[in-house]
């Protein structure tokens, strides 16, 4: 069983996804253990990987930030605001290190969230999960995410349909958890 990793603020870099982390991503993406939680399960090709990419770069309704701890790359988190009248949007995340040390998803959780309630100032975080992925499921409850809904047999998934959770969290609710997350996650 995996210990929780004692993390040290100063030792985590939070950074906005680049073309230098091309490659990386498309690694991460590839993965099975990624892939199988995806909506679309299948080994993406190189150039749909750049197009999605470099779309994703230019798009200002987007962001992708990659989380470092110890100047090791850990994982990916986007956002794509899709209703400006609202200031609401989807979010999603992974972590791309199989071995990665325990609470790396909590924390690039955390500062994905920080990021957006409190620099970019979204009101509303939504997220969709498929029911048979228990760790994120499990982490939506913990950061303080409400279940909005189920999506019943929403997703072909190796032969069989999957519900699908949909989750939110507003930023009230995001600035009532920060401080119990931070005591789960941070030492001095």
């Amino acid at each position: 069983m995996k210990h929780r990793t004692t993390i040290r603020k100063q030792q985590v870099e939070f950074v906005d996804a680049t073309k230098e982390h091309m490659q990386l991503i498309y690694k991460w993406r590839n993965q099975l253990f990624i892939r199988e939680v995806m909506y679309n399960s299948e080994h993406l090709q190189w150039e749909y990987h750049i197009k999605w990419f470099e779309n994703n770069l230019i798009d200002d309704q987007v962001y992708m930030k990659i989380l470092y701890y110890e100047g090791m790359p850990y994982g990916l988190a986007n956002f794509r605001l899709t209703d400006n009248q609202s200031n609401l949007g989807e979010w999603g995340f992974y972590i791309g290190v199989k071995e990665a040390p325990k609470g790396m998803g909590m924390l690039l959780g955390y500062y994905m969230l920080q990021f957006l309630f409190e620099e970019v100032m979204i009101r509303k975080v939504c997220a969709e999960v498929i029911d048979y992925n228990e760790r994120s499921l499990h982490f939506h409850k913990k950061v303080g995410f409400t279940q909005d809904g189920l999506l019943r047999k929403h997703i072909l998934k190796n032969g069989e349909y999957c519900d699908i959770y949909l989750f939110s969290i507003f930023k009230d609710e995001w600035l009532k958890m920060k401080s119990e997350l931070e005591k789960m996650l941070f030492t001095e």
